[in-house]
């Protein structure tokens, strides 16, 4: 909770390959975004694979966002506009969970911050190709936590695994989105093909790519200046969401 908060809350969904990480492993990171944006972050945990495979920890966001306010109205959190962020894997999740609440007839909420997100099961993207072994994250750690995440499920064309997959219809209704991508990651070419699909329907979402950082980049705000101007522009952009709703 930020110094004068606001009414509203962003809900910060973790990465870690859908099976690691916990919001202890990314409360610096929500902090810090929570003094950017001047809003409360929420971190919930979910349900990790390989334990716990697609769908559930998707479900388990959606209970989140449903319930936002009334599980934490108890720590000061006042009901306004609703917004959701996500890196990595979290990014997939929060993607897929605006889908799903679209889907489902729910309100819209006001905006979503994603961050070098996972948005489809092809890692034949140029990315994957360039940034094969690293540094850092590779494409054959990757493909294990696809693995892991979507079990025995055929998710070829299920947009709530694969966000990538959503119809022109679905991307369309999404609420505006602000989306980041690291320079040095083979999750890149991922962010520029959701990207790509926006801007052909019209949408004025830009793309942050950040140059020369990898993946993971956001979790080093205290000795990576690039890692606090990322997070300083995500909040200016989570400010000018909520206060357009």
């Amino acid at each position: 909770m930020p110094p004068g908060a606001g009414s509203g809350a962003v809900v910060f969904v973790h990465g870690g390959g859908f099976a690691f990480c916990s919001p202890e492993s990314h409360e610096r990171c929500a902090r810090v975004l929570a003094l950017e944006c001047g809003l409360p972050v929420l971190l919930p945990d979910y349900r990790l694979a390989p334990e716990n495979p697609y769908p559930a920890g998707l479900m388990d966001v959606v209970a989140t966002i449903r319930n936002a306010f009334a599980v934490s109205a108890p720590f000061g959190v006042a009901a306004g506009p609703l917004l959701l962020s996500g890196d990595s894997a979290g990014a997939n999740l929060a993607l897929a969970a605006l889908l799903h609440e679209a889907a489902a007839g729910r309100p819209r909420m006001a905006g979503a911050l994603l961050f070098y997100g996972t948005y489809a099961g092809d890692f034949r993207t140029e990315s994957y190709r360039n940034f094969e072994n690293g540094p850092g994250l590779t494409t054959a750690k990757m493909q294990r936590y696809w693995r892991w995440y979507v079990g025995d499920r055929d998710v070829s064309a299920d947009p709530l695994a694969c966000p990538l997959l959503a119809s022109d219809e679905a991307l369309a209704a999404l609420p505006p989105l602000h989306l980041m991508a690291a320079g040095v990651d083979p999750l890149l070419s991922d962010s520029i093909a959701l990207h790509q699909r926006l801007k052909q329907l019209g949408r004025g979402e830009a793309l942050m790519v950040v140059p020369g950082v990898t993946h993971g980049f956001l979790q080093n705000t205290l000795d990576l200046a690039a890692a606090r101007e990322a997070l300083a522009k995500a909040g200016a952009e989570a400010r000018r969401m909520a206060g357009a709703n």
